[in-house]
C-alpha cells in the first residue's frame, strides 16, 4: 500500500467546486500597510530632491578686523634704533614720537652735500675774482681799440675829408686854368695859322721871303705843340682826378671798416658781460640747489629720522628692539586707533585657497564663528560678502590690513589666497552686538579675534547631486 502525502480531507476540499466563485487573495492585508508607507516615503524623498535645497558652502579661517582702526608703524629710511619712547598697551597721540632711527648713511650724506657746498663757494668766489681781473684787463683794451679806431674815423672823416676837398678845388682851378690858356692859344694857333696862309700867299707873288714863311710856320708848329701838351695835362688832369675819387673810395671804405670793427669790439664786449653772467647764474644756480638739498637731508633728519604714531590709540605691537638695524620700509609694530580714529566697524577678513575664493560673489550669505565660542552651542554671527579680490594677495598686503603678521601667517593658504571681506549683521539686543543663528554668548569682540568661516556659495536641489545634468536647467 502506497505512502500517502497529503490528507484526504484536504485533497477533496481542493477538489470541490464550491470555492471557485471566490475572490483570491493575493497579497495580505499587513503588507498593503508596509507597501503604501514604503510608497509615501519614496514619493516625499522624490519631492524632497526636486523641491528641496541643500547648501554648498567653502569654509575658511578668518580674523576679525577694524579696517582703518590697526596701522602699521613703518620707518621710511633704514639705520639702527637708538632710542624707543613707547611699550606695548600704551596710549599715545597722534604725532608722539615712538622711536628714533640712527641714520648713520644720511648723515654721511649731509656731510658729504655740506663739502661740496664748501667747493662750489670756494670754486664760486675764485672764478669771480678771475672774471672780474679778466674783465678788467679786456675793457681797458676794448677802450684802448675803440680810441684807436675812434680816432681813426675821425682823422677820415675830417683831415682826409678836407685833404681831399681841398686837392678837387686844386684840380678844378688847374683846370679852369688850363682850359683858358688852351683856348687863348688855339686862338692864337689860329691867327698863326692864317698868318702862315698869308704869307705862303704873298710868297707866291714874291712879296714875301721864305724865310717869313718859314718863321710863320715854326710859330703855327710851336702853336700845336702847346695845344698837344694842353691836351695832355688835362688828361693827366683827369687821371688825377680819378685817382682823387679813388682814395675817397678807399677812405669811405675804411670809413666802414672802422665803424664795423668798433661795432665788432662793443659786440664783444656784450657778450663777454653775457658770458659772464651765465656763468655766475650756473653756479648760484648750483649753489642753491645745493643748499636745498642739505635743507632736504636736515629735514629728513629731524623729522623722517622719527617713528611716529600715524593716529591716537594704543600701541598694540612693538616689532622692533633697542640696537636693531632696520632697513627702509621695515615693519616696526602697529597702533589700534580709539574710536573717533576708527572709521568702520568690526568686519571679518578670510582668506581663501584660489579654488574657493574664485568662486565668491559679493552678496552670498554667510556664518562666522569667533573661534573662543562653541559653534555646536552658540552657532554663529550672521553676514554677508561685500568685497573678494579680483587678485591673489600677498602676505605684506594683508598683514598692512590685518596689522599682525603672526595672524597672516596663521591663515595664508599655500599657492595663493583670496582676500574676502565680510560685514557682518548688527542686532542692538544681543550682548555682543552682532545678530547670531542662536541666542549668542555673553562676550564682547575686539580686533584680532580668529574665526570660523563658512560661505554659502549656492543651494541646489538634491537630484542634482544624482544627475547633475539637471543643473543646467
Amino acid at each position: 500500500m502506497a505512502r500517502e502525502i497529503f490528507r484526504k480531507e484536504a485533497l477533496d476540499q481542493l477538489a470541490s467546486p464550491e470555492g471557485l466563485d471566490r475572490p483570491w487573495s493575493l497579497v495580505p492585508a499587513r503588507a498593503w500597510v508596509s507597501l503604501a508607507a514604503l510608497s509615501a516615503l519614496v514619493g516625499g524623498a522624490l519631492v524632497w530632491s526636486i523641491l528641496g535645497r541643500i547648501p554648498e558652502t567653502v569654509a575658511g579661517a578668518g580674523v576679525l578686523i577694524n579696517p582703518g582702526r590697526v596701522r602699521s608703524l613703518q620707518s621710511p629710511y633704514g639705520g639702527q634704533i637708538v632710542e624707543l619712547s613707547t611699550r606695548v598697551g600704551q596710549h599715545v597721540n597722534k604725532g608722539d614720537m615712538l622711536a628714533v632711527v640712527n641714520q648713520s648713511e644720511l648723515r654721511q650724506a649731509l656731510q658729504q652735500a655740506k663739502v661740496r657746498m664748501k667747493e662750489l663757494e670756494r670754486v664760486d668766489q675764485s672764478q669771480r675774482r678771475l672774471e672780474a681781473d679778466r674783465s678788467e684787463k679786456e675793457s681797458s683794451l676794448r677802450m684802448t681799440q675803440q680810441e684807436s679806431l675812434n680816432q681813426g674815423l675821425l682823422e677820415l672823416e675830417s683831415i682826409g675829408s678836407r685833404m681831399i676837398e681841398r686837392n678837387q678845388e686844386l684840380l678844378a682851378a688847374q683846370l679852369a686854368g688850363l682850359k683858358k690858356t688852351r683856348e687863348e692859344v688855339s686862338g692864337l694857333h689860329q691867327e698863326l695859322a692864317g698868318q702862315l696862309a698869308r704869307f705862303r700867299a704873298l710868297e707866291t707873288k714874291r712879296l714875301a721871303t721864305s724865310d717869313a714863311v718859314i718863321a710863320a710856320g715854326a710859330e703855327v708848329v710851336r702853336s700845336d705843340i702847346q695845344l698837344a701838351e694842353m691836351d695832355l695835362k688835362t688828361f693827366e688832369f683827369a687821371l688825377k682826378d680819378l685817382e682823387i675819387q679813388q682814395l675817397d673810395a678807399q677812405r669811405r671804405t675804411r670809413q666802414v671798416e672802422l665803424k664795423s670793427e668798433l661795432r665788432r669790439v662793443a659786440l664783444e664786449a656784450v657778450r663777454a658781460e653775457l658770458d659772464r653772467s651765465q656763468s655766475e647764474a650756473l653756479r648760484e644756480s648750483q649753489i642753491m640747489d645745493q643748499r636745498d638739498r642739505i635743507a632736504t637731508i636736515e629735514k629728513q633728519l629731524d623729522e623722517q629720522g622719527m617713528i611716529r604714531s600715524p593716529v591716537s590709540g594704543r600701541v598694540v605691537e612693538l616689532a622692533v628692539n633697542l640696537g636693531q638695524v632696520i632697513g627702509p620700509g621695515s615693519r616696526c609694530g602697529a597702533v589700534e586707533a580709539d574710536d573717533e580714529d576708527a572709521e568702520l566697524g568690526l568686519r571679518n577678513l578670510v582668506y581663501l585657497p584660489l579654488s574657493s575664493g574664485k568662486r565668491l560673489n559679493p552678496g552670498l550669505k554667510v556664518r562666522v564663528t569667533p573661534t573662543t565660542v562653541q559653534r555646536e552651542r552658540y552657532g554663529g554671527i550672521l553676514g554677508k560678502v561685500t568685497r573678494v579680490s579680483p587678485y591673489p594677495v600677498t602676505e605684506e598686503s594683508a598683514t598692512a590690513i590685518v596689522g599682525n603678521p603672526e595672524i597672516v601667517k596663521a591663515l595664508a593658504q599655500p599657492g595663493g589666497m583670496i582676500e574676502v571681506e565680510v560685514e557682518l549683521e548688527r542686532d542692538a539686543n544681543s550682548f555682543s552686538g552682532f545678530r547670531w543663528t542662536s541666542a549668542g554668548p555673553k562676550l564682547k569682540f575686539s580686533a584680532g579675534t580668529t574665526t570660523a568661516t563658512r560661505i554659502t556659495v549656492e543651494e541646489r536641489a538634491p537630484i542634482t547631486f544624482v544627475l547633475p545634468i539637471l543643473n543646467r536647467f
